[in-house]
This record gives structure tokens, sequence and C-alpha cells, in this order.
């Protein structure tokens, strides 16, 4: 979830991610308010979905709403939840080895 924060910091989080070598999807939830910054980030990258999220009030809590129901209308295999903020990709996530389900 990204919220209220400046284009750079989406560009950190989206750009050492495709820096890594990942061309999968990135999903980024943010406010109405925060279009702008989502726009540039679409305009850039390529396979960038914005979820617009109505979460106000209480986001460390209520996040997790609004990530549940979203996964629920996926069929995918594993996801990676983060905050855009505190994030630096310096490796691809799609080279990590798992060998059970991870949590």
């Amino acid at each position: 979830m990204m919220i209220g924060y400046e284009y750079n910091v989406y560009e950190r989080f989206v750009g050492t991610l495709r820096d890594a070598g990942y061309k999968g999807e990135v999903v980024i939830f943010a406010r109405k308010e925060d279009k702008v910054c989502c726009d540039k980030i679409r305009e850039r990258y390529e396979n960038i979905e914005i979820v617009e999220t109505r979460v106000k009030e209480k986001i460390w809590a209520r996040r997790w709403e609004e990530y549940r129901k979203y996964m629920e209308s996926k069929e995918e295999g594993y996801v990676l939840i983060c905050d855009g903020r505190d994030v630096f990709f310096q490796k691809n996530i799609e080279d990590l080895i798992f060998t059970n389900d991870v949590y």
C-alpha cells in the first residue's frame, strides 16, 4: 500500500524491482489522491495495476482487509505483500526457491 508518498518513493520501489529482473505484475494499493504518482508509474513501467483503496483511518490494520479481498479474486501462487516505502529490491524475487509454503 502506497498512500501519500512522493513520486520518488513509487519510482524507487517499482524501479528497483524491475532493475532486479522482475517482469511480473505489480499491484499498488493507493488512494484516489495519489493518482498523479500512480499514472506516472504506469506510463513508465509495464504490467502495473493500481487498486484504489478507500481506507482512511487505521490503515495499519484495515489494509489487510483490502489485500484479502483482492487476493480472493485472483488465482495466483505466491504473493509478496509489503509497504512500498520500506523496500529496496536487490535481487529478483522470482529467483528465490521455496521448498515449503511461506506465510
